[in-house]
Parts: structure tokens; sequence; C-alpha cells
């Protein structure tokens, strides 16, 4: 095996890491961008909707639940 084929699964990882961090670091910005948008530690796992239909209505009311998960505190 050269040291050619050798280097080559190693640089491989070492991009997919860098590229790992790069992912972070531009989905850290869209959450302080947007202040909507929940932390990267924080992730939904659950959800249950409750809507109140009338037939006789044009609208309709409802409510939704939703369960997080918090990887890390916060600051």
């Amino acid at each position: 095996m050269s040291n050619r084929s050798k280097t080559w699964p190693g640089l491989f990882v070492a991009m997919l890491l860098a590229a790992c961090g790069a992912e972070q670091q531009i989905a850290a910005d869209a959450v302080a961008d947007d202040p909507l948008r929940l932390a990267a530690n924080v992730v939904p796992i659950a959800q249950q909707i409750k809507l109140n239909i009338d037939p006789d209505q044009d609208g309709y009311t409802g409510a939704t639940t939703i369960t997080i998960e918090i990887a890390s505190e916060t600051a």
C-alpha cells in the first residue's frame, strides 16, 4: 500500500469533521439571527395537537403541546 493510499482515509475523516463543525456554526448563526428558532441544544421529541372543529363554524380552535429535550444547560 502506498503512502498516498494510507493518507487518503485520514484526509477524508478530517474533511468530514471540518464540515460538521462548519454546519454547527451555521446552525448557531441561524439561531442568533432568528429569535424564534430553537437553540441547537433543544430538540423537539413529541408533538400533540388538539383541534376543536365545529362544521357550522368557518374557523376552528385548538392547542398544541410540544415536548422538548434539552441536551445541555442554557445560558
